[in-house]
């Protein structure tokens, strides 16, 4: 069984740089060689030419939601850690009746020893939010929801 999609669009990080050389009264002679009457015009060329850089951000929508409680970061962690099924079902948001599958058991030893940043909480709607997290050697970006007036995890992605 794989991870259930995210209830949101997935959240790309934007790297884009644009550069622009900003010239100003320039000439430039042609390649060819043509007959003139008098001496080559000269080119004028800019002694510190202007180099501008932009980088875009990326704005996520921001929703009024319930705010994440204080501790329910290292419930879910504690949770994750502990392989127990009960425990695991009370912090990853499941179908009604849906069992937990030795797949989906198996996808959440990925996220042994999972730390979530619960400063980087950023709600989305009113019923899902993002959080930031981080395993040995991986970041992840958490997608939760709000199951039952709980925050939940609904799905993981790499960064």
């Amino acid at each position: 069984m794989s991870w259930p999609a995210p209830p949101v669009r997935r959240v790309l990080a934007l790297a884009a740089i644009a550069a622009s050389l900003v010239v100003c009264g320039c000439t430039k002679e042609s390649s060819t060689p043509t007959p003139s009457s008098g001496p080559p015009s000269p080119s004028v060329t800019p002694a510190n030419p202007t180099v501008t850089t932009t980088t875009p951000t990326l704005e996520l929508p921001t929703a009024s939601a319930v705010p994440l409680p204080p501790g329910r970061t290292q419930e879910i962690e504690t949770a994750l850690a502990s392989g127990n099924e009960a425990a695991v079902r009370g912090v990853v948001a499941l179908p009604a009746g849906a069992a937990l599958s030795p797949d989906l058991l198996a996808g959440l030893q990925g996220l042994k020893g999972l730390r979530l940043d619960p400063t980087t909480f950023h709600p989305i709607s009113s019923t899902t939010a993002l959080i930031d997290g981080s395993t040995e050697g991986q970041q992840w970006t958490v997608y939760l929801t709000l199951d039952g007036g709980v925050w939940k995890i609904a799905a993981t992605e790499a960064k």
